[in-house]
C-alpha cells in the first residue's frame, strides 16, 4: 500500500526556480538567472546601485567569450569603464568561466522593480479578534505575545472571510 508520499528526496527551492527561470533569461543571452540575481554579489554595492546588466551578445557559433551590455545610470558609465577590467574578472570568476571578453556600456535608466508598499487589509470581526487574542494567551514574554497577535491578525485578515 502507498504512504502517498513521493520517492524523490527534496529538492532547492533555488534549483526549481533556476529550471523555470533559465530558458527565459537565455533568451537575454545569459547562461543562468544568478548572475542577474547576485548581480550587486558580484559587482559590489557601488556597482549595482548605478548599473544593471542587461544582455550577453556571443560570438557567431559560440566559440569564445562574449560581450556583455551594461546599463548604467549617469556618471556611473564613466567610472565603469575606467574600472573595466577588474569588472569583467568578477564577473567570469563569479561564472567560472570567461564569459565575457569586453563590456558594451550603455546609459540608460535603470529598470527597477515596482515596490509594492503593504497592503491594505480588511478590519477583523470581533469573533476572530477574540479567536486570536485566546490562540496568543498563554504566552508569557509580552513582547512575543504582541508579534504572534500581530501576525495572527494579518494571517486571517489576508484571508477571505468565512461564511
Amino acid at each position: 500500500m502507498s504512504s502517498g508520499r513521493s520517492s524523490r528526496p527534496a529538492q532547492p527551492i533555488a534549483r526549481l526556480a533556476g529550471a523555470v527561470l533559465d530558458p527565459l533569461v537565455a533568451r537575454r543571452g545569459f547562461a543562468s538567472a544568478s548572475l542577474l540575481s547576485a548581480w550587486e554579489e558580484v559587482v559590489g554595492p557601488r556597482y549595482a546601485a548605478v548599473s544593471q546588466p542587461e544582455k550577453i551578445t556571443w560570438p557567431r557559433g559560440r566559440d569564445g567569450a562574449g560581450v556583455l551590455t551594461v546599463r548604467v545610470e549617469g556618471p556611473g558609465a564613466v567610472y565603469l569603464q575606467h574600472d573595466s577590467g577588474p569588472f569583467i574578472e568578477r564577473i567570469n570568476r563569479y561564472l567560472g568561466f570567461t564569459a565575457v571578453a569586453d563590456i558594451r556600456i550603455v546609459q540608460k535608466p535603470l529598470e527597477r522593480p515596482r515596490k509594492r508598499g503593504p497592503r491594505e487589509l480588511r478590519p477583523l470581526s470581533p469573533a476572530e479578534q477574540s479567536r486570536v487574542a485566546a490562540t496568543v494567551a498563554g504566552t508569557d514574554d509580552p513582547d512575543l505575545a504582541r508579534a504572534l497577535t500581530e501576525l495572527g491578525e494579518r494571517v486571517i485578515a489576508d484571508r477571505l472571510p468565512r461564511p
